[in-house]
């Protein structure tokens, strides 16, 4: 009687333990998320992308990293006095932000581009900052000359102008491509476990590769630097079932 009832203890023990492990497989299972088909989306998370959607997107991770940044500065400026034989240079003026106006320096060079012929570039010289301007507009004035004795160009031609800050900052920055610029908020994609989540950051200066991030990244967090706008549109229509132009 006395090894029936310590076989049947033992029997109902090891089915206790067994019945145990039964439960604990699916929690561990659960863990495992399977393989996205595509692009899907879970809120609070981001978006998880198959491999094989990763290829063919062609989706590039990068790290936030600290960089020498000297910022492109770019402007509209007009043509206010044009050259002559007598006075062999045009003069142009257009408006920065005061933030920008700050990162100039007169005597600085600047190319600048016609806005109607694609190409078709002048090297110039910022002669002024005109501060005077900054109560009233929050603009800085600059004040630009080109070489032009044969008067080519008329009063009211327009030019892009682009100016190199001239002094690099060590800050935060993303290449160009990473950045998302939305009605929403401007963002980047960062890696969160194996989703991607849209996160809103605060940019500052750029040059022609890189934009510095105020707020949002530190350097050494992975985000996407391309598709952006792929993931954007992928986004939208998992949320609200529409694209980009909704």
């Amino acid at each position: 009687m006395k090894s029936s009832t310590v076989f049947t203890v033992i029997f109902i023990s090891a089915a206790l333990v067994l019945s145990g492990c039964a439960k604990q497989q699916p929690a561990a299972d659960a863990a495992k998320e399977p393989e996205p088909i595509g692009i899907t989306y879970k809120e609070g998370k981001g978006l998880r992308i198959a491999n094989e959607t990763r290829r063919i997107i062609g989706l590039e991770l990068v790290e936030a990293s600290e960089q020498n940044l000297a910022a492109v500065i770019s402007t509209t400026v007009q043509i206010y006095r044009q050259g002559e034989p007598n006075a062999p240079v045009g003069c142009l003026t257009g408006f920065v932000t005061e933030e920008e106006g700050r990162e100039l320096k007169e005597g600085q060079a600047v190319m600048l581009e016609r806005a109607t012929s694609a190409g078709e570039k002048v090297k110039g010289t910022l002669v002024r900052l005109n501060s005077s301007t900054q109560s009233l507009l929050h603009q800085t004035e600059v004040l630009i000359q080109i070489p032009d004795p044969e008067g080519r160009y008329r009063i009211g031609t327009s030019f892009q102008a682009t100016f190199t800050a001239a002094q690099s900052q060590q800050v935060t920055a993303i290449p160009r491509p990473a950045v998302l610029k939305t009605s929403e908020g401007t963002f980047a994609y960062v890696v969160n476990g194996t989703y991607f989540f849209r996160t809103p950051i605060k940019t500052g200066a750029e040059s022609i590769d890189a934009v510095e991030v105020k707020e949002g990244l530190y350097a050494g967090d992975q985000i996407v630097k391309k598709p952006v706008m792929t993931l954007w549109v992928a986004e939208l229509q998992a949320t609200k079932g529409g694209g980009a132009c909704d």
